[in-house]
Order: structure tokens, then C-alpha cells, then sequence
């Protein structure tokens, strides 16, 4: 089976969904098919990067040179499956699909079309802004419209909000889970991570301590309290300090992360790494005892640092549980998500690391198990 996927970034280790694109592929390419990656609105370049398996536009949906290269690969291989890696502002500053959805015929017109919704359109939840929901009224408008022209053979999306919102759209979308972009490393370990901050200058005592990692971006609504409260009762409780580490790309989260290291009193202190190579984040998570997500509770199915975090064996602390939507979502169901209340000290003494294990063959397998179920 020949499967193209497209989406909007595969600059790596900076787009989240382009690292996923990218490493599905891969995953698929090990089981057997031909993949081929593209890329439409890839801002990091100014010119095209074209290789057999790799076509990356910095403007294929407004230049015509560009958008005539595009199909041309996409002739070139003439795949089985388009695999469209939906996320609204990867097309649209303001994420409107239309210059998408101007074009989404033209896009290899024999392939039965597959799309793989990251996120849907803004706005959705209760507590949205007036503003949001506004602008994601239109955005559903938009995309509803374009799936009128053509319709997926098969969806995914990874969180069950989703599920519901595209129902109403008209689009039954199975269930995909994420996976970890970041592959198990060989070398990581404690001492590893513990060298890392004995590099900055932090000294830590390796049997008395809990290293706990925020691995990439947090969100400006993301709170430190009552999460360093909770975490200055289990570390009494257990007779333990701890370090909060932030590596990766913090984005928007860069204030959160200051009230944080300000905040942050004995027995807790903070250390900020920064970016990090793959390899290094991988020994990085092999080396702590927990991590703490970046997305609320309802959408944690959503952020692929938590796979990251979940694939290497962390238990992750949820602290975020600020998003709600107006119809019944099931309990995320993952056995290391530790959700933050009263009872955090409790559940951080009984929880334990185990093993990793990277999930991005067998969901991998999934994926391909869908499309072939109609093929």
C-alpha cells in the first residue's frame, strides 16, 4: 500500500504534528508500504525541499509554481491513500481551510482520502471567549464545507471531545491514539539526568529526590498552584525533595514557567535545560520519576509530550482540569495519568516507573488496519 501523508510543518523537533507525520510514516515504511511526506505551509523554509520520499513547500497553497511541483509528486508516486494530518492553523493563520479546501480535489484525486484530526476548530468548551467560539463557529463552517467536497474514507482523531464534535459534523472518527516522536534511547538513566543539572550548577542528593519533568510548551492558562502545594505535601510525606525540570521548547508558556521558579520553595526547586537533541530528551525522561502535562484533563489524549512522557514509563501528573464541554466525555483511562486533587501525595508515594516502551508500531498497525478495512 502506497499512503501519502500531508500536513501543514515537517520542520523537525519544532512541529509537533509534522514529528507524529513523520514518524508514522516511518513506522508504516517498517511494516512493509511506501510512505512519502509533505509539507504546504512549511514557514521555516523560503524555497522548496524536494527529496524521493520528502517534499517540503514553504507556500504550496498560494504559489502556483509550488502548488504544480506538489501535485506533480504527488503524481509521481500516485498513492493508494491521501493521509491529510489536520490541524486548522497549519493552512490558515487564522485557521480558516479555504485555501485548503480550494484545492483538496486536486490533491492525488485517485486515493481514497484518510484525515487524521489533531484538533477540529476553537472553541468548543464552556469556558471559551466569546471571541473563540465566534472564530470556531467559522472555522466549523469552513471545514464542514470542504468535507462536502470530499469526504474522508476514514477519520481519526485521539481525543474523545473530538469524537462527539465531528459526529455532528457528519464524520464518524475511529480512535487513534498518539504516540511518542521521540524514540527510546540507549544510555539514559538517573545519574545521567542528575550529571545535567550538576552541569547547571544543581546539587542533588540521588536517593532523597524526585526528578520531575514539563517537557516542551505550556500553555498561558497553565497554573503552578495548587500543584506546588500538593507537591510540597508528598515530598514531607515522603521525606524527599524535588526538582521540576523544563526541557524543550516552552512557547507560549514562558511566563507560566516564571511564576513557577518563583513560586517554587523548599523542599522544591526548578532547573530549566532548554532544547535538547532527541536522543538527549529521550535519556532526559529515562531519568525522572514523573512528568507533569501541559493539557487539561479533557483533552489529554491530545498532547504528544504526555505520550512521550507515557511511552518512556512516567507516571504524569495532571494539573489542569479547566476545560469542560457540554456534553458527557469518558475519564481518560490510561493508568499512569495521575489527575491532581487532595489525594496527589497519596497517589505520587504509590506510584512507580516502569520500562519503557515505544507504542508507535502497534498504533501504527492501527492505522493501517483501518485503512485496509476498506480498501
Amino acid at each position: 500500500m502506497k499512503v501519502a501523508f500531508l500536513t501543514g510543518s515537517l520542520n523537525p523537533g519544532h512541529d509537533g504534528v509534522g514529528d507524529y507525520t513523520q514518524a508514522l510514516a516511518s513506522a508504516c515504511t517498517k511494516l512493509g508500504h511506501t510512505t512519502w511526506c509533505g509539507s504546504v505551509s512549511d514557514n521555516a523554509l523560503t524555497e522548496p525541499a524536494i527529496s524521493k520520499h520528502l517534499a517540503r513547500y514553504p507556500h504550496a497553497l498560494h504559489r502556483k509554481s509550488e502548488f504544480t511541483s506538489l501535485i506533480e509528486e504527488l503524481k509521481r508516486l500516485h498513492p493508494d491513500w491521501l493521509s491529510l494530518q489536520y490541524v486548522p492553523y497549519s493552512f490558515h493563520p487564522r485557521g480558516f481551510v479555504t485555501p485548503l479546501a480550494k484545492v483538496i480535489q486536486q490533491l492525488a484525486p485517485q486515493a481514497k482520502l484518510h484525515i487524521m484530526f489533531h484538533e477540529v476548530w476553537i472553541g468548543p468548551h464552556k469556558e471559551a471567549s466569546l471571541k473563540e467560539k465566534i472564530t470556531g463557529y467559522y472555522q466549523r463552517y469552513l471545514l464542514k464545507k470542504m468535507l462536502a467536497k470530499r469526504r474522508p474514507h476514514v477519520a481519526h482523531t485521539h481525543a474523545s471531545p473530538y469524537m462527539h464534535l465531528l459526529r455532528d459534523i457528519g464524520i464518524e472518527a475511529k480512535t487513534l491514539p498518539l504516540f511518542s516522536s521521540i524514540s527510546i534511547a540507549e544510555g539514559g538513566s538517573r545519574s545521567w539526568v542528575i550529571q545535567k543539572l550538576k552541569n547547571l550548577g544543581i546539587k542533588v542528593n540521588t536517593s532523597s529526590t524526585w526528578l520531575i519533568g514539563i517537557f516542551g510548551s505550556l500553555y498561558s492558562e497553565w497554573n503552578a498552584e495548587p500543584l506546588l502545594h500538593y507537591l510540597t505535601q508528598a515530598c514531607k510525606a515522603a521525606k524527599r525533595e524535588s526538582v521540576i525540570i523544563s526541557f524543550g521548547n516552552l512557547g507560549a508558556g514562558e511566563h507560566a514557567w516564571d511564576l513557577l521558579t518563583h513560586k517554587a520553595k523548599s523542599p522544591i526547586r526548578t532547573a530549566r535545560i532548554g532544547m535538547l537533541e532527541a536522543e538527549d530528551v529521550s535519556k532526559l525522561l529515562q531519568g525522572l520519576d514523573f512528568g507533569i502535562a501541559a493539557p487539561p484533563w479533557s483533552l489529554i489524549e491530545k498532547g504528544s509530550t504526555v505520550a512521550a512522557m507515557l511511552d518512556h514509563g512516567l507516571p504524569v501528573i495532571v494539573n489542569r482540569d479547566d476545560i469542560h464541554f457540554n456534553f458527557p466525555c469518558p475519564e481518560p483511562t490510561h493508568p499512569f495519568l495521575i489527575k491532581m486533587d487532595s489525594n496527589l501525595p497519596q497517589a505520587m508515594l504509590k506510584a512507580h516507573k516502569k520500562p519503557p516502551q515505544e507504542s508507535v508500531h502497534t498504533i501504527a498497525q492501527k492505522f493501517l488496519n483501518d485503512l485496509k478495512s476498506i480498501s
